[in-house]
C-alpha cells in the first residue's frame, strides 16, 4: 500500500474567470476576479475519494503571487482518487469564449482545474429530476514550490 503525503499545500492566489455571454458584443466581457485580500477563505472542501486530513486552511502574506496575500491549503494525504475544494461563480454560458484560470503554488505536481457544468436540458439518469452535470477539465499543475497559471480553454 503506498503512502502519499501533501504538505504544505500552498494554492490559489489569483482567480479570473471571464465569463461572456452567448451572443457576445465587443464590450460585453464580465471578468470575476478574486485576489484574495480579504480576511476569509473562500475556497471549500467538496467531495473526495480519499483519505485526508486539512492541516491548515487561511489567508496569509507568506506565500503572496502578487497583492500582499493568498489563500493557504495544507493537506496530509494517504491515499485516493481525488480531493475537490470549489469556488462558486455562478452561472455563466458555456461557449468558446470562456476561460478560467487560477495561479497555484503547490509542494506536488498534479493540481488541476476543473469545471463544473450543467447542461439544463438533459436529465441526470441518477436523479432524472436533476440536470446532467459533467466535470470538464483543465490543465494541470506540473512544477513544485513556484506559481504557475493554469487554464481552462474553450470548455
Amino acid at each position: 500500500m503506498r503512502r502519499l503525503r501533501w504538505l504544505a499545500l500552498s494554492l490559489l492566489c489569483g482567480l479570473s474567470l471571464a465569463l461572456v455571454p452567448v451572443a457576445p458584443r465587443a464590450d460585453s466581457q464580465e471578468i470575476i476576479q478574486y485576489g484574495f485580500e480579504g480576511r476569509d477563505t473562500v475556497w471549500v472542501q467538496g467531495n473526495s475519494k480519499a483519505s485526508f486530513r486539512e492541516t491548515a486552511h487561511r489567508i496569509t502574506d507568506e506565500f503572496a503571487r502578487s497583492g500582499t496575500k493568498s489563500e493557504h491549503l495544507a493537506l496530509a494525504v494517504e491515499q485516493g482518487e481525488f480531493i475537490y475544494y470549489t469556488y462558486n461563480v455562478g452561472h455563466a454560458p458555456v461557449n468558446d469564449e470562456l476561460t478560467a484560470s487560477i495561479y497555484v503554488r503547490a509542494s506536488r505536481p498534479g493540481v488541476q482545474l476543473l469545471a463544473r457544468v450543467v447542461l439544463p436540458q438533459e436529465r441526470d439518469p441518477n436523479n432524472p429530476s436533476q440536470p446532467l452535470t459533467v466535470l470538464v477539465r483543465g490543465d494541470a499543475y506540473v512544477h513544485t514550490s513556484r506559481w504557475q497559471q493554469v487554464f481552462l480553454r474553450q470548455p
